[in-house]
C-alpha cells in the first residue's frame, strides 16, 4: 500500500519537490518520517549468568508477565539497545553477545532481535516496568534450541 503523501501526489513530483524545495534538511527528515510507514524494532535479550541461567522479569503491564528482558530501540544499535533496556528495568549490567534470531512479528508490524547476553553486575531494583526477577536453570535441550551452547 502506498502511503499518504503517494496517494496525493505522484512519487517523480515527491522527489523533485525534495530536492528542491528550499528548507533545511532535518525539516525534510521530519517530513519524509511523518508521512512514511512506520514500522518497530525491538530487543529481546537472553541473559546468562555464570551459573548458566537465564535472566526472567516479571512485567507490570503483560497478560503473561513473566519473561526475558527486552523494548523497543531507540535510534541505537541492537547491541546497545539491549544493555540500555536491561538496565532502565533491573538497574543490572550486561554485556551483549551476538544476534542469535530474527523474528518478523505482525501485530504490530516489528522485528524482534534476539540476543545472547552476559550478565556482568549489579543488583535488581523494581522499576514501573519489572516489578521482580529470577535466574531459571535451562536444561540442555533448551540451550541447544537458543544456541547457547
Amino acid at each position: 500500500m502506498k502511503n499518504l503523501l503517494e496517494k496525493i501526489i505522484p512519487e517523480s513530483l515527491i522527489i523533485k519537490i525534495y530536492k528542491n524545495i528550499p528548507i533545511p534538511l532535518s525539516l525534510k527528515k521530519k517530513i519524509v518520517c511523518f508521512f512514511n510507514k512506520k514500522f518497530l524494532v525491538a530487543v529481546q535479550g537472553i541473559v546468562m549468568n555464570d551459573k548458566n541461567e537465564i535472566l526472567l522479569l516479571k512485567h507490570t503491564y503483560r497478560d503473561l508477565p513473566w519473561g526475558i528482558p527486552g523494548g523497543w530501540m531507540e535510534y541505537e544499535s541492537p547491541e546497545e539497545g539491549i544493555v540500555r533496556e536491561v538496565y532502565e528495568e533491573t538497574s543490572m549490567k550486561i554485556k551483549s553477545e551476538k544476534i542469535i534470531a530474527s523474528i518478523y512479528n505482525s501485530k504490530p508490524h516489528r522485528i524482534d532481535i534476539y540476543i545472547k547476553c552476559s550478565y556482568l553486575e549489579g543488583e535488581f531494583k523494581e522499576s514501573p516496568e519489572v516489578s521482580d526477577y529470577g535466574f531459571l536453570k535451562l536444561d540442555v535441550g533448551l540451550k541447544e534450541c537458543l544456541m547457547l551452547k
